[in-house]
């Protein structure tokens, strides 16, 4: 059965699949680790929440997407990506500025905003090439030629 399903499938198949189902898992993992390392001793929005919804959401159309290819979700799935990487590019500002500053203004604690600038960027990175992965399958086909 799974042979069916995942045999003979084209290259935009696999990106869409696996952007998706990594991002939904990634996003998941990063708002725990988000909740745990900042611990509610922050002086800023900590709207996480947003990106978590932008990348499930984004994964979760991109999975659909790569069994039942449509024209337009595509599109809609690279905007949701976007959303979600320019929401924690946002977030990832703000223990930077501790980092690179003298006194830290937003987290309060030089070690806690260490803390939180590894983790947004480590995950900033990962969001990027998930999104890449999406924007390039979207320029791919949606079906397999024929071999004759």
């Amino acid at each position: 059965m799974f042979g069916k399903l995942f045999l003979h499938k084209p290259l935009r198949f696999y990106l869409e699949l696996c952007g998706g189902l990594l991002a939904v898992i990634a996003s998941i993992i990063f708002f725990a680790l988000d909740r745990q390392v900042l611990g509610g001793n922050i002086r800023f929005d900590d709207s996480s929440y947003i990106t978590l919804i932008f990348l499930i959401a984004g994964g979760a159309l991109s999975i659909v997407d790569a069994f039942f290819p449509l024209p337009f979700l595509g599109i809609v799935t690279a905007i949701l990506f976007g959303l979600g990487l320019g929401s924690h590019l946002r977030l990832a500002c703000f223990p930077l500025a501790d980092v690179t500053n003298p006194a830290p203004f937003f987290t309060g604690d030089k070690i806690v905003a260490g803390n939180a600038t590894t983790l947004f960027f480590t995950f900033l990175i990962l969001f990027a090439i998930l999104a890449l992965f999406i924007v390039i399958a979207n320029f791919l086909p949606a079906k397999k030629k024929q071999q004759n």
